[in-house]
């Protein structure tokens, strides 16, 4: 059996085949602390909302963070900062491997294979020393799999472009950053990355006035335990326009998504450029988009626009989303861990 993980940064999630099924394993990558008293245990209990207990706190996991928030007035946090693992916060470090284990079954035999996708990003030639995907690869084993990191974006290609051969540019715009792959025949080219994600979105928003923080935040602790989720449904629910007026929330979306946009493609212009086997793959080649901004109204336009103004050394066909955005990496990821298994058997598609 292979499995795919995604341990992203707004959601831990996993596929697998059991049989002829696809199943899968989600989990919000949010968590919220509370002091350890009979009354907070009380009102837990009552509420059916499990928690762990960590050095005289109640901690809450996924779900039960949000479910919580009302209740106690406590925002939940998000688990990975910037996409990346707590270096310096035991406490998180703890927390996602708990998530991990959650989503994650124990392998029923050895040397089945976990693709694992890094919300972070990772340079195709750093896989094996980043801090992130060795902490992941620990955890990966502990569960009884062989880790393999594929990026995102490469995943997004084997998921979306097998009528094209495996060939073409993924494009994943993502919480805590974007990223971008140009494949021939699913073996990654080229890649390039960037740290500006949805996330990086909300915090521009809610520092020109776009939302409020919490009640309950103080003016040392607004940046860590204000309610982001509130001003992350307002962005997902509106519609972007460059015509609103500046100070709307439409042209400040609008606005934001060019900038994620236009950092991404100037990013991956480079390397290209740096990357002499792109004039031999055949053109022009596909674009597929994933990530949650890339399901934003307009934004096969707005991407389709970046790059024709960014003038590529490559010819692009149409940008596309992927449908459904929020499966295609992990279909993606399974696909290549099953191509890499060494079962005999034969293997099919995801």
């Amino acid at each position: 059996m292979t499995i795919a993980l995604d341990p992203g940064a707004s959601r831990f999630r996993t596929l697998r085949r059991v049989d002829d099924r696809l199943v899968a394993r989600s989990i919000e990558a949010l968590y919220s602390v509370l002091a350890d008293t009979p009354a907070h245990r009380r009102l837990l209990d009552q509420a059916g909302i499990p928690f762990s207990l960590s050095e005289g706190n109640i901690v809450l996991l996924g779900k039960a963070a949000t479910e919580s928030a009302s209740l106690f007035r406590e925002s939940s946090r998000r688990l990975l900062p910037g996409g990346r693992v707590p270096t310096t916060d035991p406490l998180g470090r703890q927390l996602v491997g708990c998530l991990v284990e959650a989503v994650l079954p124990v392998a029923a035999a050895g040397g089945e294979i976990c693709s694992v996708a890094l919300p972070s990003g990772i340079a195709l030639e750093a896989s094996e020393s980043h801090a992130d995907a060795e902490f992941y690869s620990r955890i990966v084993r502990l569960q009884g799999y062989e880790p393999r990191i594929v990026p995102a974006a490469q995943a997004l290609i084997l998921a979306e472009l097998a009528d094209a051969a495996f060939t073409g540019i993924g494009l994943v715009f993502g919480a805590s950053g974007c990223e971008a792959v140009l494949a021939h025949r699913g073996q990654p080219l080229c890649h390039a990355q960037t740290k500006f994600g949805g996330h990086a979105i909300d915090d521009q928003l809610l520092e020109r006035g776009h939302g409020q923080p919490s009640a309950t935040s103080d003016a040392a602790t607004a940046k860590t335990v204000v309610d982001e989720m509130v001003i992350q449904r307002l962005r997902e629910e509106v519609v972007p326009s460059e015509r609103s007026p500046s100070a709307s929330i439409e042209h400040a979306v609008a606005a934001s998504l060019r900038q994620t946009a236009e950092k991404l493609i100037a990013a991956f212009d480079a390397e290209l450029r740096r990357t002499p086997r792109v004039a031999s793959i055949p053109q022009p080649v596909a674009v597929v988009c994933s990530g949650g901004l890339a399901g934003t109204p307009g934004f096969e336009s707005l991407i389709a626009d970046v790059i024709g103004q960014c003038r590529l050394p490559v010819k692009c066909q149409i940008p596309r989303a992927a449908a459904p955005s929020a499966r295609s990496v992990l279909r993606g990821l399974l696909i290549s861990g099953e191509l890499e298994s060494p079962s005999d058997s034969i293997r099919r598609s995801a």
